[in-house]
């Protein structure tokens, strides 16, 4: 029923349900975001003249196809371009790479260690203690990430291309606290609380090669205690928020590191329309995370609204080669 009155308020949506599940692959790519873009947000896309920023990402897609994107996203692949502009020292360490989970030797891995694909958004495993970790449940997520596209259900170019892996990266240790029940599933050992803090993600979004501001991240983990706070480039406040998110009620405290995290982020994202950059400050080294060329898919939840409109004018389209 409340599936229902979400179709009937906006049938548009159910473009969005039928494109996650692949069933409109077949429609060219230039319709298929205009349905699904109405059907995430509620409003029509402007293609023709793009003004916010969601509209630009999804022209984006259609136009800027620039063939080093593929490797820069691929989450695995990109280390050698990361290490080869900031130095090896600014990549978290490989500690295996497979092309199905079930090849995973788990006993041969550390007690602590992170499990990714290299196509994918979220998914990530995170294992604390091999003692509590659900290996077999691991593997079953992982090769069911193999086998999802990450260019289908949103036309985000640069994914088409890259080739499925999963890989595992060395654990970057934090400063959570565990008092409460936990979560075996992802090597939590029982006392570990939900609502966990975690490491900081920095992300930076960068137009043509210049970053302009970053939103503050902590418990991307798990969606449901998740915080984050979009700032300028000064650590201040940027008055919009997302609606997806719950805002920090208190802001971090500005890192010692956040001029050398700007400066990684304009080399990264030289020559470039528009890049998030996502950094880590682990124990006073800057760390590559990830880089996105349309965050949320080029739907993201602004509020207020407005905000989609600034933003979108720090983007010239203008200067882009289609």
């Amino acid at each position: 029923m409340t599936k229902l009155r979400k179709y009937l308020k906006n049938p548009y949506a159910l473009f969005v349900y039928l494109g996650n599940r692949g069933w409109l692959n077949w429609i060219p790519d230039r319709p298929y975001l205009k349905l699904v873009y109405r059907g995430q947000t509620g409003t029509r896309l402007n293609l023709q003249t793009p003004v916010t920023f969601n509209e630009k990402l999804q022209w984006l897609k259609l136009h800027d196809r620039d063939p080093r994107y593929t490797d820069l996203v691929d989450k695995y692949r990109v280390k050698e371009f990361v290490s080869g502009v900031l130095g090896p020292s600014a990549v978290v360490p490989t500690i295996g790479v497979w092309e199905d989970a079930s090849q995973i030797d788990f006993s041969k891995l550390p007690n602590e260690f992170v499990l990714k694909t290299n196509h994918n958004s979220g998914g990530v495993i995170i294992c604390r203690d091999k003692r509590f970790f659900d290996a077999k449940r691991a593997v079953v997520s992982l090769n069911a990430q193999l086998k999802r596209s990450y260019f289908w259900p949103t036309r985000e170019w640069p994914y088409l291309g890259v080739r499925p892996v999963v890989f595992a990266e060395k654990y970057l240790s934090d400063d959570r606290t565990f008092t409460g029940d936990g979560d075996v599933r992802n090597g939590r050992p029982p006392g570990a609380d939900s609502e966990l803090r975690g490491l900081l993600d920095y992300k930076f979004y960068c137009f043509h090669g210049v970053p302009q501001f970053l939103y503050v991240s902590q418990g991307l983990e798990d969606h449901s205690t998740a915080r984050v706070a979009f700032l300028t480039l000064e650590w201040t406040a940027l008055g919009f928020g997302r609606s997806d998110y719950v805002a920090f009620e208190h802001l971090p405290p500005k890192p010692d590191k956040l001029g050398d995290m700007i400066e990684a982020a304009k080399m990264l994202a030289a020559d470039i329309p528009f890049v998030r950059v996502d950094l880590f400050n682990h124990h006073g080294t800057v760390l590559f995370s990830e880089m996105t060329f349309h965050p949320v898919a080029g739907m993201m939840p602004f509020v207020p609204q407005d905000a989609d409109r600034q933003t979108g004018a720090l983007l010239d389209l203008g200067t882009v080669r289609d």
